[in-house]
């Protein structure tokens, strides 16, 4: 990216503007598919700052730090969800709204404490889901896989793909593929690639928080078609990468009304009003591997 940076008055509406906000105006960006910005590839107007921001490293400044104090916004929550390419995506500052969250059932908000002294927004995952998640269905622990019973996750919307740790990848992909239904894939480049045809085989995924509470990855948020016309046209949004921790990407908070309570170091997940997730996405069981 090249651009300027100034400092002037940013709004988001007519009650909420931050005075001699210090901004990034971005002049010309450029990303493909094999860099580290693939996620530019489209131009783009701005980046917002929404990270929760609570570390001592030299950071730029973040417009919701800022837009709290100094407005009438309150409390100091932003929610948003995230919708398909061509549908309508959404921000309210200032709380969330009933109205936003499938068939208005606040009470199925699952709630989150988040690390209060991390930049991300994070917290730790406890385990890993494939399929129904009844009993005959896997549940990764990972105490056999990397000797802890908890793995640190940050939530991040500056990464489209959902990172796997490369200790648990290989049999992360294997459940994953659901080799039982013989779904064929390649990887290229790191990429996994697949046959089209092939995704009504794969099955949601589940990551496991505190409170045993399961929050999924439905196949048709995590897969998408690259070329209709290729033997293996269609990819996942997932990929492995060299730390012990997850990053959940744009793809994870897919079809979630997803609320940030900067006050009480909370992380909110409910279906969004249009979502297709089923609003008793929390599932349990006691059949741990």
């Amino acid at each position: 990216m090249k651009g300027n940076e100034f400092r002037d008055k940013v709004c988001l509406s007519a009650n909420q503007c931050v005075n001699n906000f210090r901004y990034f105006l971005i002049e010309k960006q450029q990303g493909t598919d094999n860099e580290a910005v693939s996620y530019l590839t489209d131009p783009v107007d701005g980046v917002l700052g929404l990270a929760l921001g609570a570390n001592k490293g030299r950071i730029g400044p973040l417009y919701a730090k800022a837009l709290f104090p100094m407005t009438s916004v309150s409390p100091p929550t932003f929610a948003f969800y995230l919708d398909d390419v061509g549908k309508d995506s959404w921000i309210d500052f200032g709380g969330y709204k009933t109205s936003a969250i499938k068939e208005k059932k606040a009470d199925k908000i699952a709630w989150l404490s988040v690390k209060k002294d991390n930049f991300f927004w994070s917290t730790n995952c406890l385990g890993l889901g494939f399929g129904t998640i009844k009993n005959n269905d896997k549940i990764i622990k990972f105490q056999r896989l990397i000797g802890e019973e908890k793995v640190y996750t940050i939530f991040n919307t500056g990464d489209t793909k959902t990172k796997i740790p490369s200790a648990m990848w290989n049999l992360f992909l294997a459940y994953l593929m659901n080799p039982n239904s013989e779904i064929s894939f390649k990887l290229v480049s790191g990429q996994v690639l697949l046959n089209c045809a092939d995704r009504s085989k794969l099955r949601p995924l589940y990551f496991l928080f505190e409170g045993n509470t399961w929050l999924v990855m439905d196949p048709e948020d995590y897969s998408y078609v690259i070329d209709w016309a290729d033997d293996f046209g269609c990819t996942v949004a997932f990929e492995s990468y060299p730390f012990a921790y997850f990053t959940l990407g744009t793809s994870f908070f897919k079809g979630y009304y997803a609320i940030h309570d900067m006050n009480d170091a909370k992380l909110g997940f409910v279906p969004h009003a249009t979502s297709r997730k089923a609003l008793n996405g929390g599932l349990e069981t006691d059949n741990g591997e």
